[in-house]
């Protein structure tokens, strides 16, 4: 037990100074592990020490490693962007890997000395792509947003396609069946039921964990541990039940992800994150990192049972994954260009999408969960561990300069001036903190006025940065206006993410601002800025409403009618504050921005004419309340103005705390009373 547990200490204490090492020549990690893993094996055995017990196995993958993976993805994955490309990701998951696995099992089967049968296997296991290394390499160099969730999105659905069809053509093996039309047809159905069963099963989790969530406050240790068991229980049972355990983990972190996170504080939601990056980041670290001990390194050491044309197998099995790869994403991404309403897929996206389908731990954990006794299995074994190391090893690390010749990694005139921006807010509000500073006793005032003329200055030049940035030729009148649009939008979402932080803001309603919010970005992405009238409520709310005014005509008196009205009231109340709040954080923001649009001012005019009616807007919207439902009223405004009373002496308590006036322990119990105060104020 103790050896056991020091060499989990070791290795991960190698992945750690791995990539701490890998981070500082700017190469991929999980890639650089796999090198490391392979000189760690061979060092082992130049030195006579037994590694055999360490290498990968596959319940390690599937039930400790993968889940983590998958969960991690999911829950930080941005649904709304997923759903707007769910159709292309689904398409290459699903057909696209049936595809491959056709071509590739077909091609090794005539080039290998593989049967049908276990060809066929092989190309269902090693179709799954993992895209880890790429997509670390996508957020280093600021890849588009898009092609980034193309090939994240795809790899989270494909792993559940992959292990579906291994089972399905095992199975098949298994009982001796030909593979015949009917075969597939058979195999295709069962696929489905799989597929999608463990994606409901999964949300169903899902929803019941967010139900208990809603109940644990902002405490980040119960939260975080209730997704960790929302993660390993989704795929137990799934996988018990027959289904498909990934796409269970998949619904699960999607749902936590869209419902769960409005219960969260944002500061537990910044935890979470944390926490499921470190989850993956030791997952991601074994994984790679023992692929260097697996099966004892039959690659390297081929007088173990390997033959001398096993090689040459490799080299045609690298041909047939390659060319299946590229059958599926240039075939499939045209056609799926020309549905309805559909985005096409660029060409660039595409030449990225088939050079970056690394493979990793899912084609690993499968081809070793053949029995010892299944025919050609080492050979399998080898087939596999050698494309795993190819497209790690040779895609891998030359994705970044293929990216480079495609100028995928050349940043637009919009992003600059957005880091510009964020750069000046981030100077001013050092410098606001500063001039805060300046009055404690602690400093000296050599020291604060020093500070405030390095960043007086730094204010200033970044000022001058921005005003020549947007009178260059690059920075032209629609960029201009795109990132104005922008940033109003971002004050808004901060307004939404502060209210409901403070607990000002119901979760149902947040959830709804999300929703409206990210459909205004994705309306200033492509007309560069807000039409005159744009919707502030949800889908849910307006059926909510017109829902509740059926009821009214129907039956006034029952009781039911009442609970959806107050309902409806009360976020009528909440949203006309939230948009109250954030159209004056905006205006100030737009009357301090006066110098920066000196080409442009007309473009200034307008976002401060639009949130100007919007303020107005909102305004009237509460007088028209009060006039028509002013006793059923009386209520929602109470329970928000307790709230906000609430929310200032929390306020004060923490700035007591933080000054040393009250002790800690004090501050955190009186802090933690008004928190739960505030809880208890029903929000309809």
């Amino acid at each position: 037990m103790a050896q056991g547990v020091l060499i989990i200490v070791m290795l991960l204490f190698a992945a750690t100074v791995s990539a701490i090492f890998f981070k500082k020549i700017k190469f991929p990690y999980t890639i650089g592990l796999v090198l490391v893993g392979i000189g760690l094996s061979l060092v082992c055995d130049r030195s006579g020490l037994n590694v055999s017990n360490i290498k990968l196995t596959p319940d390690l993958i599937l039930y400790i490693l993968l889940p983590a993976l998958i969960f991690e993805a999911a829950v930080n994955m941005d649904t709304r962007s997923l759903v707007k490309n769910l159709v292309p990701s689904l398409v290459l998951a699903a057909p696209g890997l049936v595809i491959a696995t056709v071509i590739t099992g077909v091609a090794v089967f005539y080039l290998t000395p593989l049967e049908i049968g276990g060809a066929m296997l092989f190309g269902a296991l090693i179709s799954a792509t993992d895209p880890v290394a790429v997509i670390g390499l996508f957020k280093e160099m600021g890849a588009p947003k898009r092609l980034t969730m193309l090939v994240d999105s795809e790899s989270l659905f494909n792993d559940a396609t992959a292990i579906v069809m291994f089972s399905i053509v095992m199975e098949i093996i298994k009982t001796g069946k030909p593979i015949t039309l009917g075969a597939c047809m058979g195999g295709a159905k069962e696929f489905a039921i799989v597929f999608l069963a463990g994606l409901l099963i999964g949300a169903a989790i899902g929803f019941i964990m967010t139900f208990i969530i809603s109940f644990a406050g902002n405490d980040p240790l119960v939260q975080v541990t209730l997704t960790s068991i929302v993660a390993y229980t989704a795929f137990i049972i799934s996988d018990k039940l027959g289904f498909s355990g990934v796409m269970s983990v998949v619904g699960a972190g999607l749902v936590i992800s869209y419902y769960g996170k409005a219960h969260m504080s944002v500061e537990v939601k910044e935890y979470l994150g944390q926490f499921w990056e470190f989850a993956s980041f030791v997952a991601n670290s074994f994984i790679f990192l023992l692929l260097g001990f697996t099966e004892d390194l039959l690659l390297l050491k081929p007088s173990q049972g390997s033959s001398s044309d096993w090689f040459m197998y490799i080299a045609w099995a690298i041909l047939a994954v390659l060319v299946a790869r590229a059958v599926v994403v240039f075939g499939i991404c045209p056609i799926l260009g020309k549905l309805r309403k559909a985005d096409k897929i660029e060409w660039r996206y595409q030449l990225i999408m088939f050079w970056g389908g690394l493979r990793g731990a899912v084609p690993m954990a499968l081809v070793l969960s053949l029995p010892h006794d299944f025919k050609h299995r080492n050979l399998l074994v080898v087939l596999t561990l050698g494309i795993v190391l190819f497209t790690l090893l040779v895609q891998g690390t030359t994705v970044k300069r293929i990216m480079g010749w495609l100028k995928l990694d050349i940043i637009d005139p919009f992003t600059s001036g957005a880091t510009v921006v964020a750069r000046l807010l981030a100077g001013q509000k050092g410098l606001e903190r500063i001039n805060a500073l300046s009055v404690a006793e602690e400093f000296s005032p050599q020291s604060v006025e020093s500070l405030r003329e390095k960043y007086n200055q730094k204010v200033e030049e970044r000022t001058l940065a921005l005003k020549e940035l947007r009178n260059s030729p690059n920075f032209d009148r629609m960029t201009v206006s795109r990132n104005l649009w922008t940033e109003c939008l971002s004050i808004m979402r901060t307004s939404y993410n502060y209210l409901h932080g403070r607990g000002l803001l119901s979760a149902s309603t947040y959830r709804n601002f999300l929703s409206v919010s990210e459909q205004h970005f994705d309306i200033v992405a492509s007309t560069n800025y807000l039409p005159e009238y744009t919707r502030w409520e949800g889908l849910q709310f307006r059926l909510e409403k017109r829902f509740t005014s059926l009821l009214i005509k129907i039956i006034p008196s029952r009781k039911l009618t009442h609970i959806f009205l107050n309902r409806i009231l009360t976020h009528d109340i909440e949203k006309s504050f939230t948009i109250h709040y954030g159209t004056a954080q905006v205006l100030k923001m737009i009357k301090g921005s006066q110098e920066m649009y000196t080409l442009y001012p007309d473009l200034l005019q307008d976002c401060s004419d639009y949130f100007e009616k919007l303020n107005k807007i909102s305004t009237e919207h509460i007088d028209r309340l009060k006039k028509h439902h002013n006793k059923e009223l009386d209520s929602a405004v109470c329970n928000l103005l307790q709230r906000m009373v609430y929310d200032a002496e929390i306020t004060e308590m923490e700035y007591l705390v933080i000054n040393g006036i009250i002790p800690d322990v004090v501050g955190d119990s009186l802090i933690e009373e008004l928190q739960e105060k505030i809880k208890k104020i029903k929000w309809s």
